[in-house]
């Protein structure tokens, strides 16, 4: 019911906030990456209505196409809340917990954001969220399970880059504590690279020189950010990863590590750019930090939830 009546309430919203009237242009950035797409022209060198370029990877647009089709990419940022709810349903989180949690969401003003400003960090956050919590609900990892967290891991990880952080947090857990042992982990990281690969086809088939000019590699590791500093967010996530000892502290360190990256990011931009332009001539992009949301809430939720396994699963 409270799903319904918010649902409702931000339709309603939406409706009323024109997407022209944005200063936010990740509405813009899909609209100009499919246009440019189905115009026969390389996808890549869409550009939005602020003049960036495409910055995420493909499945990142795949993911939104069904919502540019009907005209309102809002309806793909009110996505997020049923997933997270979807998500605590098949965690078997006691209801008094989901009805807080979904409460607080409501009312926090990044999500408000986020739905009206027609943004998607919540949405895609939460589906890897979801694939590593699928990859650690049971204590038998059975072969389905590794294929099928493979798959998922390749699609998601062609959204955005900066999800390394948490699969290899998740990863190195699982190996570390037996879950998975070396052979089986290197069949998963297959599967994610060939399905990662395949997600890049249908928009670098007949384009493959415009591909080395334009891309979602070059985007992220330098528009961005300098390469060194994913090097060094990378190795991070390796060092925690490999401290884990509690399936819960995979979704912390996760949530801490990516809150880490993007302050480090608004840092950087801080320092070269100034403050005013960093942040108010939005040179540094601090909605961002909507992507460990969902990591820490979810620890937290852990934590009040005495049902959870907190012992390490079991080693097969």
């Amino acid at each position: 019911m409270l799903i319904g009546v918010f649902l409702l309430g931000s339709f309603y919203g939406l409706s009323k906030i024109p997407v022209q009237t944005l200063n936010v242009d990740r509405w813009s950035v899909i609209t100009s990456f499919w246009e440019t797409y189905f115009s026969g022209e390389y996808a890549y060198f869409a550009k939005a209505n602020t003049g960036n370029p495409p910055g995420p990877m493909p499945f990142y647009f795949i993911l939104a196409f069904p919502f540019y089709a009907l005209g309102e990419l809002g309806l793909f940022s009110l996505l997020g809340i049923v997933v997270f709810y979807l998500l605590l349903k098949y965690s078997k989180i006691q209801n008094h917990i989901i009805t807080a949690t979904l409460l607080l969401l409501f009312i926090s003003t990044f999500y408000l954001w986020e739905i009206f400003s027609r943004s998607n960090v919540f949405i895609n956050s939460v589906l890897v969220l979801f694939s590593i919590v699928y990859f650690n609900k049971e204590d038998e990892l059975t072969m389905k399970r590794i294929i099928v967290t493979g798959i998922l891991t390749g699609l998601l990880m062609s959204t955005r880059n900066v999800f390394a952080i948490p699969y290899i947090i998740s990863f190195l857990f699982a190996w570390r504590t037996g879950r998975i042992n070396f052979g089986k982990l290197v069949l998963l990281g297959t599967i994610a690279v060939l399905i990662f690969g395949a997600t890049f086809l249908p928009f670098v088939i007949g384009h493959f020189q415009d591909f080395k000019t334009m891309n979602p590699f070059l985007v992220q590791y330098t528009f961005l950010i300098p390469f060194g500093y994913t090097i060094a967010f990378i190795l991070l996530a390796v060092l925690l990863g490999l401290r884990c000892n509690k399936v819960e502290n995979v979704y912390f360190f996760s949530g801490l590590t990516l809150f880490i990256t993007i302050a480090v990011y608004f840092v950087y931009h801080f320092v070269n750019k100034g403050f005013d332009e960093t942040y108010f001539g939005s040179v540094g992009d601090v909605s961002y930090f909507i992507l460990s949301v969902q990591f820490l809430l979810y620890h937290s939720i852990n934590k009040l939830t005495p049902r959870m396994e907190t012992a390490l699963p079991k080693a097969v």
